[in-house]
């Protein structure tokens, strides 16, 4: 059991029934100072009759204030206090397009505007929720209906061996769509719940860049893609694992979107006790919107939603790299190609 008292009084009184109760006893006690006043002076036989018709009519005046101001100012705070709860109740429904009105009391106004505030947090975390599930649905939704489609024809009696081997081609990049879609979403998930980075070990990063580049060979003798690669040695105390994700990502989507024949460009150096990472392609660039958003999950650059992917790369991407105390910069600008710049602490 606890110790405290945890007894509520037996009487109640509302806020506004306080203030009028004071007011009342300080017009009271003046009436009551003046009466002894005038007794006073009645035992000095100064008292006049005009003298006496003024405390009465100074009693009477302080009882007309005093209904005046019950009137006004219990109804007031009554329906502030009304608005309130009405308002604390839309927000326990999951309403949170509201605000709380501010009161006469500054001490109470200071509570107020910060549960105010709470609020417009809550109200962006339920849009960034909907638009979340929106955009989830949307990506989910395209390879399924997909591969139920294909899959429908390859049951066709009358389906040619060219078209059986087409279909099953297309159901096997849709499923491989999916199952890239369901473990980005649950690195992302897991990465938002991650407030620290546990794994460090030192390592050579210039060599994990050429390693994350090999990976994408196949890729870019496909497209006859120009590597350059400029990595000067550099050590870094970080998760090897997770930061080998954020040159996948960029990697992938330098190569993605290089024309064919074109280049891409790979620098590592060493700047203070930062390394800077600068990944480069000669592709189709972003107008100054897409840049803007280019970091948000599911945000596609390309709207026709031509080329592969669903938009949580480069979320992933910005999310690693805060949780390893660095900073992803941006450059691009249509028909000029794009430059990703990645700063880590040599020791983060």
């Amino acid at each position: 059991m606890s110790g405290k008292n945890n007894k509520k009084p037996i009487f109640h009184f509302s806020f506004a029934a306080r203030v009028t109760f004071i007011v009342f006893l300080c017009l009271v006690a003046s009436v009551l100072i003046t009466m002894g006043i005038a007794s006073f002076l009645s035992s000095l036989h100064q008292l006049t009759a005009n003298l006496f018709v003024f405390i009465l009519l100074l009693l009477g005046v302080s009882a007309l204030i005093t209904v005046i101001i019950f009137r006004l100012v219990v109804p007031s705070v009554a329906t502030s206090e009304q608005k309130i709860k009405d308002i604390l109740d839309q927000i326990a429904k999951g309403n949170f397009d509201v605000k709380i009105p501010l009161t006469r009391s500054k001490y109470v106004n200071q509570t107020i505007e910060s549960v105010n505030t709470v609020l417009q947090e809550l109200k962006s975390v339920k849009i960034m929720r909907n638009d979340f599930i929106s955009s989830f649905s949307h990506e989910l939704k395209t390879p399924m209906v997909t591969i139920n489609g294909f899959a429908e024809l390859l049951l066709a009696d009358d389906v040619t061996e060219e078209e059986r081997k087409e279909y099953a081609q297309i159901i096997y990049d849709e499923s491989r769509r999916l199952t890239k879609l369901s473990k980005n979403i649950l690195l992302l998930n897991k990465l938002n719940a991650q407030n620290i980075v546990q794994n460090k070990s030192e390592y050579a990063l210039d060599e994990q860049l050429r390693q994350s580049l090999s990976q994408f060979m196949r890729e870019i003798e496909a497209k006859n893609l120009q590597v350059d690669c400029n990595a000067a040695p550099v050590a870094i105390r970080a998760d090897a694992d997770l930061v080998a994700q954020i040159w996948i990502n960029l990697i992938s989507n330098a190569i993605k979107f290089s024309p064919e024949g074109g280049t891409v460009s790979v620098s590592l150096e060493k700047q203070n006790n930062n390394a800077v990472v600068r990944i480069a392609d000669e592709g189709c660039g972003m107008d100054e919107e897409t840049v803007k958003h280019i970091f948000d999950q599911f945000y596609q650059g390309d709207a026709s939603r031509t080329t592969e992917g669903n938009g949580l790369g480069l979320s992933i991407v910005r999310r690693i790299v805060e949780l390893c105390r660095g900073a992803v910069l941006v450059r691009s600008r249509p028909d000029e190609g794009s430059v990703f710049t990645v700063i880590l602490p040599v020791d983060s």
